[in-house]
C-alpha cells in the first residue's frame, strides 16, 4: 500500500512537470497580446482627430449658391465707418455623408446687427442676432447648401473692417472648420457716403452740402431698403467722360447690384457756380452717363433715364432718373 501511495504521488509530480512549459507559453502568449492591445491604444489615442475620419467635402463661397462666382461678400464693397454692410456666403455638403451638426461663426466677434439663412432642402436651425454670430443647422444632407446672410456694423477707425466666417462641423470624435475671411473697405471722406440700408433706414445717401470748397455734391434717393447704396463725388473721382466732354467733377454710383429690379432710382447733383463755365446754363448743359448723353428731359412722371435742372443762387441743381449704376459727368 505505502508503495502504492509513493507510486501514485510520484506520478502526479511528473505529470506537474510535464504541463510547466505549456503554462508559461500560454502566459507569454497572453502578456504578448496585452501589450499589442496597450500599444494599439496609445497609438491610436496619439493620431490626431483627422485621421481617424476623412474631412467632409464642404465647398463654401460668397454670394449665393445658385448665383455666379462672387469675390466679396460684401455689400456694398465701400460703407463710411461705423455704417451697416451686408455679408452674403454659403456652403454645400458635396460629400456622400450627411453631416451630423453644422455652424457658423465669426470669429473677429464684429458686431451683429441681423442674421438670415435659408436651407435648399428646407432645412430647421437658429441663427440669433446676438455678438459673437453663433448660427446652428442641424444636419445638412448630401448635395444640401446654406445660404447666409449677416448685416454688421463697421468699425469707426481703419481703412477696411476684415471679417472671418467660419463654417464648421461635429461629428464622432473630430470637427473640421472651412474659414470664409472677407473684408469691406472704410472711407471716411466728406466725399463719399455709403452703407447697406436696413429696415426703417432713411433711404437718402449721400451729401447736400455745396460750397466754393465743396464744389459738387449728390445724392442717391433709394428705391428700397434691404440693398447697399453708395455714392462718392469730389476731386479725383472719374466722371465716366471722354477728355474735354464735361466740367463736372463725376459722381460714382452704386444701388444694388446694378441691375434694374428695384426700379428707377433719384439721384441729385448739385454743381457750385464757381465749377460752370460761362455759357453754360440749366437750359443747355447735358448730363452723361458712363460717357453717354442723357437724351431725355424729365416729365413729371419721370422715366428712365432722364433729367431736369434749375438755377439756384449758389449754382445748379440736376436731377437724375437712373436704372442702373455708373458714373455721372455734367458738360
Amino acid at each position: 500500500m505505502l508503495g502504492a501511495v509513493l507510486s501514485a504521488e510520484s506520478g502526479n509530480t511528473e505529470n506537474e512537470a510535464d504541463n510547466t512549459p505549456m503554462i508559461r507559453q500560454r502566459v507569454s502568449t497572453l502578456l504578448t497580446t496585452l501589450s499589442l492591445l496597450v500599444s494599439l491604444t496609445a497609438v491610436s489615442v496619439a493620431l490626431p482627430a483627422s485621421t481617424l475620419a476623412a474631412i467632409p467635402n464642404v465647398v463654401t463661397g460668397f454670394g449665393t449658391e445658385a448665383g455666379p462666382p462672387q469675390t466679396t461678400g460684401a455689400q456694398p464693397v465701400k460703407v463710411s465707418p461705423g455704417a451697416y454692410v451686408q455679408f452674403s456666403i454659403w456652403a454645400r455638403n458635396d460629400d456622400t455623408s450627411t453631416i451630423s451638426q453644422f455652424f457658423l461663426t465669426e470669429t473677429l466677434l464684429r458686431t451683429i446687427y441681423s442674421a438670415s439663412w435659408s436651407s435648399s432642402d428646407g432645412g430647421t436651425g437658429t441663427c440669433p442676432t446676438t455678438t459673437p454670430l453663433n448660427c446652428s443647422f442641424g444636419q445638412v444632407k448630401p448635395g444640401e447648401s446654406i445660404d447666409a446672410v449677416i448685416v454688421l456694423q463697421a468699425t469707426t477707425i481703419g481703412a477696411a473692417m476684415p471679417v472671418n466666417f467660419v463654417w464648421s462641423t461635429v461629428g464622432i470624435g473630430h470637427g473640421d472648420s472651412f474659414p470664409v475671411p472677407d473684408s469691406v473697405g472704410l472711407n471716411g471722406t466728406g466725399d463719399f457716403s455709403g452703407r447697406f440700408l436696413v429696415t426703417g433706414d432713411l433711404g437718402v445717401v449721400g451729401d447736400a452740402d455745396v460750397s466754393a470748397g465743396n464744389q459738387q455734391s449728390t445724392i442717391v434717393f433709394s428705391p428700397t431698403t434691404g440693398i447697399g447704396v453708395s455714392v462718392e463725388d469730389g476731386q479725383g473721382v472719374s466722371n465716366g467722360c471722354a477728355p474735354g466732354q464735361c466740367f463736372s467733377q463725376g459722381s460714382d454710383i452704386h444701388v444694388g447690384n446694378g441691375s434694374g429690379q428695384y426700379g428707377q432710382f433719384k439721384v441729385v447733383v448739385n454743381l457750385h457756380s464757381s465749377q460752370i463755365p460761362k455759357g453754360v446754363n440749366a437750359n443747355n448743359l447735358t448730363v452723361y452717363h458712363d460717357g453717354e448723353a442723357i437724351a431725355t428731359i424729365c416729365a413729371d412722371s419721370p422715366v428712365a433715364d432722364c433729367y431736369s435742372a434749375k438755377k439756384f443762387k449758389w449754382g445748379i441743381q440736376v436731377t437724375i432718373w437712373l436704372l442702373h449704376n455708373g458714373k455721372l459727368g455734367i458738360g
